[in-house]
């Protein structure tokens, strides 16, 4: 059995010997509240704004790190966005967080854009009466989409494959935005990908991040990812998350 030692000349002190009294606070266990939606929103808080265990990383593209962070606030049964459908893929992404008992909206301008994205879901078995495709500009987003949403998902610039001279313009995406942020339910994620390359990109980024940096610092959260030792202007992604 393990004993202590004390040196004959610490004798006296050790018998004399009194601890101090504890001053330190006993530690607070926490407080079960009976509030389970409470309670998710705060796990779903801290994954976002404290965890540094991501899926994304410097190697990353900054649309992977916006998925990575999309999925830890969508779940199935929940509303969500597409402002740009494109060529669908940030559609079918959504779709499959959603699920068959959420509702997923995807808007775009271009007849092209909503076949392809149609033609997708259909591939991907996701095309069902939960998905809505909007041949519409995305500054009729709160005329189109009733109730708050959890994520909207904005990829700006020009459709992949078609033509460059179609592009997204500043003052319908700003418009688009600012309905965006209204729609967005606590804890939910408003994501947009900017191209500053383009002609009328660097405008409508500058915009764009203007707009998000200017959300209240008390109910929101925005960030931004960009590669900075590119040779071109690098696309970059800004997430803006939800408090309250």
């Amino acid at each position: 059995m393990a004993t202590s030692l004390v040196y004959p000349r610490m004798q006296g002190h050790a018998e004399d010997f009194e601890p101090l009294p504890n001053t330190c606070p006993a530690k607070k266990q926490p407080v079960i509240l009976p509030a389970p939606e409470f309670h998710k929103r705060i796990v779903i808080q801290a994954e976002l704004l404290y965890n540094p265990v991501m899926k994304c990383s410097l190697l990353s593209r900054p649309m992977t790190c916006a998925h990575d962070w999309i999925s830890r606030v969508v779940f199935p049964g929940d509303a969500v966005v597409d402002a740009t459908a494109g060529n669908g893929h940030d559609t079918v992404f959504l779709a499959r967080l959603a699920g068959p008992s959420g509702q997923v909206h995807a808007f775009d301008v271009q007849k092209e854009a909503i076949c392809a994205t149609r033609e997708r879901l259909e591939k991907e078995g996701l095309l069902t009466p939960a998905v809505r495709l909007h041949l519409a500009s995305h500054d009729r987003l709160a005329e189109l989409v009733g109730g708050p949403v959890k994520a909207v998902v904005f990829n700006l610039g020009y459709l992949p494959g078609g033509d460059k001279k179609t592009v997204t313009r500043t003052e319908s995406t700003l418009a688009a935005l600012e309905q965006a942020a209204a729609l967005i339910a606590p804890n939910g994620l408003l994501s947009v990908m900017c191209y500053p390359g383009h002609e009328g990109g660097k405008e409508e980024a500058e915009a764009v991040e203007a707009f998000l940096s200017r959300l209240p610092h008390h109910s929101w959260r925005a960030g931004k990812y960009q590669l900075l030792n590119t040779g071109t202007p690098a696309p970059f992604q800004i997430c803006a998350f939800r408090l309250d």
